[in-house]
């Protein structure tokens, strides 16, 4: 009896302090008021697209009615777009125009149009671009960037050999499993450029595919426990950001790797489109922002489970939120077909 009445004990007091871990929270003491949202990536290869919408409180989705629910499940608000905003567009100080709202077809299947507003004038690599988005419930946002010097891919090697992993098995109607070698094309791609020197640079290495980005100077933006804890954010598919620290004013050749599944003949092998973005600082701050909260660093894992505080994410736009962000893209292309051993070929 004695047992049974302290084991009772036990678990009642076990039970008392998980439910005091529960607590009512009043949500609403932490609206606020709504803002502008400017976002307008920046680049000479076009006009400049900007989304001008405002913010919205979490507990208002039920309230807002849907534009277009999409296939994949995700929802746009069309409440939220300011299509009456007033967006005055500087270049250099001087004003140039008020830009346009129109609406674009998407070329994605089952997609609502794209809204934007849309300039007549295409920024130059120097120029310093400025916007001020206006309206009479919101107030005015501006925020400014410069369009930075575009950077060469100097030179672009490939390596390709044939690699074995473990043997892999996939389920089959008859008994028993069909076991098959795994074996795979590990592709490495080497991408040099030369940096500015005399002045702090910032960049992004895109490579389309199923990329790995080991080389070591994407490390320079994760922090030393970072790397000791397993955290290298090497797994970004948007391409990962950098920057010239380590290799100020000097040629640089990046490395990066992708594997592809061997039965792949030569002919069923894609092109690759490798892409270095020379960034603004305010657009380099927006994109490491975004890495880390995608889990990629320590950080960005303990805020995604309550277990440090929450890493914001990165704007330059003044009384209001969002970015805009300068950018030159250097984009070559590559036919992987050319690179297989030529005792491979088919």
């Amino acid at each position: 009896m004695k047992t049974k009445i302290l084991l009772l004990s036990v678990l009642s007091g076990f039970i008392s302090i998980l439910t005091s871990c529960y607590r009512e929270i009043d949500v609403e003491k932490y609206r606020t008021t709504p803002k502008i949202v400017i976002n307008c990536p920046i680049s000479p290869d076009t006009v400049i697209r900007a989304s001008i919408t405002r913010t919205y409180f979490f507990s208002d989705l039920d309230n807002l009615e849907p534009e277009y629910n999409g296939w994949n499940g995700q929802t746009e608000i069309s409440s939220i777009k300011l299509r009456n905003a007033k967006v005055e567009l500087y270049i250099n100080g001087t004003y140039k125009e008020d830009m346009k709202w129109q609406a674009l077809d998407s070329v994605e299947e089952h997609q609502a149009p794209d809204t934007f507003f849309i300039s007549t004038v295409i920024p130059q690599a120097g120029d310093k671009v400025k916007l001020v988005a206006t309206t009479p419930e919101y107030g005015s946002a501006w925020a400014e960037d410069v369009v930075p010097q575009r950077v060469p891919i100097e030179k672009i090697e490939v390596s390709c050999r044939k690699e074995t992993g473990d043997p892999y098995s996939i389920q089959n109607n008859t008994p028993g499993n069909i076991t098959y070698n795994n074996e795979y094309y590990a592709f490495q791609y080497y991408i040099t450029f030369r940096d500015t020197p005399g002045k702090a640079n910032y960049y992004q290495l895109w490579v389309e595919g199923d990329i790995q980005y080991i080389d070591p100077i994407f490390n320079s933006v994760n922090s030393t426990i970072d790397g000791t804890l397993g955290y290298d954010g090497v797994d970004g598919r948007g391409g990962r950001v950098f920057t010239d620290e380590l290799i100020d004013g000097k040629e640089y050749t990046i490395q990066v790797k992708e594997l592809i599944q061997a039965h792949y003949s030569v002919q069923d092998l894609k092109e690759r489109s490798i892409n270095l973005y020379a960034l603004s600082e305010s657009y380099y701050q927006y994109l490491l922002s975004l890495e880390k909260i995608s889990a990629s660093t320590l950080s960005g894992s303990l805020s995604n489970i309550g277990l440090a505080e929450p890493l914001r994410v990165y704007t330059n736009v003044n009384n209001g939120t969002g970015i805009l962000g300068a950018c030159q893209r250097t984009n070559i292309k590559i036919n992987l077909g050319d690179y297989i051993p030529k005792k491979e070929d088919k």
